[in-house]
């Protein structure tokens, strides 16, 4: 217990003394990353932070495996499981804002053929997690076990009962976003990783962003691990198939995963008027979901942020205020973990030195 406090207790004497300049930031936040991993038992971490477009830090930290000597750099390969859902979220977005559908919008006004209990689900409750689907996966061994094909998922699960009536609760559910994979396939007649590469990654130039495992360049990919791995680092052997990657199949960078969370704060992928009204929490029938378009959504202190974790080892942030004229940028990836630290405590421990007020930073911890 003790020692995993200790990236806490260091983290809040340098915030209370302060960062007097970008040099010391880069000290105090390699300090910071460094005191994670040794805490938490973390094998390979990449951190990159950006304020209002310009990059503020990027630094790396530990070896590619276990077994490793090569140092993790700034071309290393993480796979990112459920941020993957934000790429998914911004092509339904761009969809909304171009008036080709509305989050409101039920799934069988695009999509025919899917079973009658999800007629009426509507795109916003596949996003936010509030439509009752059934999952359409297990875990066994800690390796996915599932359908082969899309087709599949939507034949094996046709005539399950809906968990929950839709829109009554959050309740974290991946089939939603194989639906948003359908209905982005329908509406730009192509395949889901095609769209993603021309709406999102060619415009911005992302090089080092994957759909396909079997196209990442081995000797740059990341060993993964479980989160809570106990004494021992264990190997990570749960991905998605390819039909999975609206959900969780994903492969990219820090910096990637920066450049375009940056593009999509600037307006560049969508207005940000627009951005910030999809920002707004989903409302379920008797209560306000954490989920806005699919990002989780909270505050600390003065700024409001969205993001998403990822595989309980990584998570993206975005922080902004009233509008997004300021904003910053936390991507904070690691490929596992030994004693189960949360994806919010890493980016916590970076947040409390940018922020420019007290107040917000002391937040950080509390909300």
């Amino acid at each position: 217990m003790r020692r995993c406090w200790l990236p806490v207790l260091i983290g809040l004497g340098i915030l209370l003394s302060g960062c007097k300049n970008n040099e010391s930031l880069q000290s105090v936040l390699t300090q910071q990353v460094a005191s994670n991993a040794e805490s938490y038992g973390i094998n390979a971490s990449s951190v990159v932070v950006v304020k209002n477009g310009k990059q503020l830090y990027k630094g790396h930290h530990g070896v590619m495996a276990v077994n490793s000597t090569e140092k993790v750099s700034d071309t290393s390969i993480f796979p990112i499981y459920s941020v993957a859902k934000l790429f998914a979220s911004t092509l339904t977005m761009q969809l909304a804002e171009q008036g080709k559908l509305q989050l409101s919008d039920p799934i069988s006004q695009h999509l025919v053929g899917l079973p009658s209990a999800w007629q009426h689900i509507t795109i916003s409750q596949l996003i936010n997690h509030a439509s009752g689907l059934p999952e359409f996966y297990d875990v066994k061994d800690g390796k996915f076990i599932g359908p082969a094909t899309l087709q599949e998922v939507i034949d094996d699960n046709k005539n399950k009962p809906l968990m929950f009536e839709p829109n009554t609760q959050t309740q974290y559910n991946q089939t939603g976003y194989l639906l948003v994979r359908m209905l982005i396939e329908k509406m730009y007649q192509k395949s889901y990783e095609q769209s993603v590469k021309d709406k999102i990654l060619s415009p911005l130039g992302l090089k080092n962003t994957f759909l396909d495992l079997n196209n990442v360049p081995k000797e740059r990919l990341v060993a993964a691990y479980r989160p809570n791995s106990g004494k021992t680092l264990k190997t990570s052997e749960f991905f998605f198939p390819l039909y999975g990657s609206s959900a969780g199949s994903i492969y990219s960078s820090a910096e990637d995963l920066s450049l375009f969370i940056t593009a999509l704060a600037q307006g560049k992928l969508v207005s940000q008027d627009k951005l910030l009204a999809f920002w707004q929490p989903h409302q379920l029938h008797d209560d306000e979901s954490y989920f806005a378009s699919g990002w989780v959504i909270d505050n600390a202190g003065n700024w409001q942020h969205v993001g998403h974790d990822g595989g309980a080892s990584l998570r993206v942030r975005l922080l902004y205020q009233d509008n997004l004229d300021e904003f910053f940028v936390v991507v904070y990836l690691t490929n596992g973990n030994k004693d189960g630290v949360w994806s919010s405590t890493l980016t916590n421990s970076v947040q409390q030195h940018i922020l420019p007020d007290y107040y917000s930073r002391i937040a950080t911890w509390f909300y």
